[in-house]
């Protein structure tokens, strides 16, 4: 068909290079050229039919799925919920609290960290879930600005509460350790292990992702991008050992001040008792 098209067209331009016009022949090139352009028209309309088949099998299929749905509102209900009793607990128990102000600086990063962790998730999961009802099979991936933005969000929080736990742990040995100068301290050491916390949140997050990470899309925006799994697999075991270390290192602490104060109690009532 193509070569007919040709073959016209060569006779076109030769007839009306000599001032005569075949009609036959250009009849046969429009005839090509509508053949073309139905064939152009079938071949768009299958490749966007396998662009979309491609895009359902990247996850369209998982997140139409009626248990994940399930799942889904179970979750976006359970961070909307916590929302307001982090915020409560936050406002009511840390902010007046009679603790010491290292202690409670901590305590307000790790609650404030655990607010934004419940609102960029419950805001991820219901962009996914809304988009996934009403979009199109490849408009529902989230655009990259979107993506990067959460996708950081719940990172920095996850990292975050981490962090904020090993902070914790570094300012009760030191309380321990110090404790009888350490009720007149200031609060430099709660400051200092501020900005180490988000040192390390941001140290991590450069070596997890990178820009061109984002340009992959995910079915979901909680789904790590293909680039940064294999660094953040690493992370997550360092945090899994960092924080049952954590965890361990509290109970030592606390059964050292139990005893400490067991002792105390011992010699007030030998020594001290009426």
């Amino acid at each position: 068909m193509l070569l007919r098209a040709l073959k016209a067209t060569r006779s076109l331009l030769l007839g009306c290079n000599g001032n005569i016009v075949n009609h036959a022949d250009l009849n046969t090139w429009k005839k090509a050229k509508i053949d073309s352009t139905l064939l152009s028209c079938i071949r768009s309309t299958m490749n966007k039919a396998d662009i979309d088949l491609e895009c359902r099998t990247k996850g369209l299929d998982v997140v139409e799925y009626p248990l994940y749905r399930v799942f889904q509102v179970i979750y976006i209900f359970l961070s909307l919920t916590s929302f307001p009793s982090l915020l409560f607990v936050q406002i009511k128990y840390i902010s007046s609290s009679i603790f010491h102000q290292n202690i409670k600086i901590i305590f307000l990063m790790y609650y404030s960290l655990a607010l934004l962790h419940s609102v960029s998730y419950s805001v991820s999961e219901i962009y996914t879930l809304i988009t996934s009802l009403i979009a199109e099979p490849c408009h529902f991936f989230a655009p990259t600005s979107i993506h990067a933005t959460l996708q950081l969000c719940v990172f920095t929080a996850n990292s975050g509460l981490v962090f904020s736990l090993v902070a914790l742990c570094c300012e009760r040995c030191v309380a321990t350790i110090r404790s009888n100068k350490y009720e007149s301290n200031g609060v430099t050491l709660g400051i200092v292990l501020v900005f180490l916390t988000i040192f390390g949140i941001a140290t991590v997050m450069f070596y997890v992702y990178d820009v061109k990470d984002f340009d992959i899309k995910t079915w979901a925006i909680g789904i790590l991008p293909p680039g940064s799994v294999k660094e953040f697999n690493r992370v997550a075991i360092a945090y899994i050992v960092v924080s049952s270390l954590s965890i361990l290192t509290f109970f030592l602490l606390s059964r050292i001040n139990r005893r400490r104060c067991s002792m105390w109690v011992y010699f007030h009532q030998r020594y001290f008792s009426a």
